[in-house]
């Protein structure tokens, strides 16, 4: 493609991001946090994006990450929220004192018209924390040392009033040693290796919006998945069909919807279409 009289593609990308990193590591004394955005994901952990698509991605640019010493990917693309821990080649450190590799975040969930996206895949165990309701991320640099980072949830739906602005996910990041990272002292092992290492790491909007397994802990597609399974997909549209007609009435009223319907999220496991015909039933 052409930006201007400029030709660009992966390999003058790949490049510039290379030189701007240089620069932003020689000048680390005044500013020594690096944080790089993007639009796709590097890690995710949601749908059929987070496979192939991102491993893509990932084969280009985690080298260069580590290299530099980058302390965070941020990028938005999915309609949720996940943050992981520092992590290098799928392995991953729950501590976040003098992390020895990147931290990757997405932050996609400020909200459209496809509404909430759903994780259609297992919570992996470098993910440190991941939501699908509506929010915003926001961190706070309080010296070259300590770093704060939170989740806010912003969610009009169908939370409790209460749960409006409330903060959802809290770390602290101490970094004292700012520089490149080292393969040989990248994380080598498992974050969460079963849920009982890390409870409380997923927040997901169907429950109270479904009210299926309200007080379960067991993640949202699980819980998607047994109600089709035990009362049919057309129950389950009609429950969707009942979310729609809430959210015409309540987020947008009078709004065109796309195709006539609201584009509610995907809760199939390739990610690309619900099939149970809910526009027809709202």
């Amino acid at each position: 493609s052409l930006v201007g009289d400029l030709e660009v593609n992966v390999f003058s990308f790949l490049k510039w991001l290379k030189k701007d990193l240089a620069r932003a590591q020689a000048n680390r004394k005044n500013v020594p946090w690096i944080v790089v955005h993007g639009h796709r994901s590097i890690y995710c952990s949601c749908d059929q994006d987070c496979g192939i698509p991102a491993w893509w991605i990932r084969l280009e640019m985690e080298p260069i990450l580590m290299e530099f010493g980058v302390d965070f990917f941020i990028n938005g693309h999915e309609h949720n929220y996940e943050r992981s821990y520092p992590m290098h080649k799928g392995k991953s450190t729950k501590s976040t004192k003098n992390p020895t590799a990147p931290m990757y975040v997405v932050t996609g969930a400020a909200g459209s018209h496809e509404m909430h996206e759903p994780f259609n895949r297992k919570q992996p165990s470098w993910s440190a924390f991941r939501s699908n309701s509506f929010g915003y991320s926001r961190f706070f640099v309080y010296n070259s040392t300590h770093l704060h980072w939170q989740q806010v949830q912003t969610d009009p739906t169908q939370f409790p009033e209460s749960d409006y602005g409330r903060v959802i996910d809290d770390v602290w990041i101490i970094q004292e040693n700012h520089g490149p990272f080292s393969e040989d002292k990248a994380p080598q092992g498992e974050a969460c290796p079963t849920e009982a290492h890390c409870p409380n790491r997923s927040h997901d909007h169907w429950l109270p919006l479904l009210d299926i397994g309200a007080h379960s802990h067991s993640p949202g597609v699980e819980l998607i998945q047994q109600f089709r399974q035990q009362h049919g997909d057309m129950a389950y549209a009609g429950r969707l069909a009942q979310l729609q007609k809430w959210a015409r009435e309540n987020l947008a009223p009078g709004a065109e919807w796309k195709d006539g319907g609201l584009e509610w999220e995907d809760v199939r496991e390739d990610g690309s279409s619900d099939g149970v015909g809910v526009t027809e039933l709202v």
